[in-house]
């Protein structure tokens, strides 16, 4: 059996989501990306999860000017619909954007695909991405000093002042 390419696997998305596929973009021959709507996200999870048995790997949060967004990194396996067959190399990553402004929310798929339980907790704590459903929404890095509304990896947090003499060995010892 051929390879499956980033082209096919693009097609093979698009085809499967239609509309719900907002974007799609082959980078290279190893890169894809694609966004969904926050409403569509755990319909496109459950496809790739459990239809295509992609392997989650991760899943990367961050801000920008326009609100916060996620990236979930996928592995694809070729073969057929079912994802049948040996890894490709391919990483799918699905774009979405959460809505909500400063209080982010994205419905959460811990509760369908345990693999997920953990990311949005850790994106919950460090950026404040809020994941509507999710099974155990208890803090997972959260310093029990942190105010309720500090999110250390927000672009508006201020940052304390390093001091850079501190443990350098500038200072001379006893």
């Amino acid at each position: 059996m051929a390879s499956m390419t980033a082209e096919k696997i693009a097609g093979s998305v698009r085809e499967r989501l239609g509309a719900k596929c907002l974007d799609c973009t082959v980078r290279n021959a190893k890169r894809v990306y694609i966004g969904v709507a926050p409403k569509d996200w755990p319909e496109t999870a459950k496809y790739l999860c459990i239809d295509r048995k992609c392997r989650f790997n991760i899943a990367s949060g961050y801000q920008t000017p326009g609100g916060f967004e996620v990236l979930y990194h996928f592995s694809f396996n070729e073969g057929d619909e079912n994802g049948e067959g040996p890894r490709t190399g391919v990483v799918l990553s699905v774009r979405v954007k959460a809505d909500g402004g400063e209080n982010p929310v994205l419905p959460s798929v811990g509760k369908d695909i345990k693999a997920f339980n953990f990311i949005e907790r850790e994106l919950y704590d460090l950026l404040g991405i809020r994941f509507e459903g999710h099974p155990f929404p208890k803090p997972l890095l959260r310093a029990e000093d942190w105010p309720e509304d500090f999110f250390p990896l927000r672009r508006t947090e201020k940052r304390a002042e390093l001091d850079y003499k501190a443990g350098c060995g500038t200072e001379s010892g006893p």
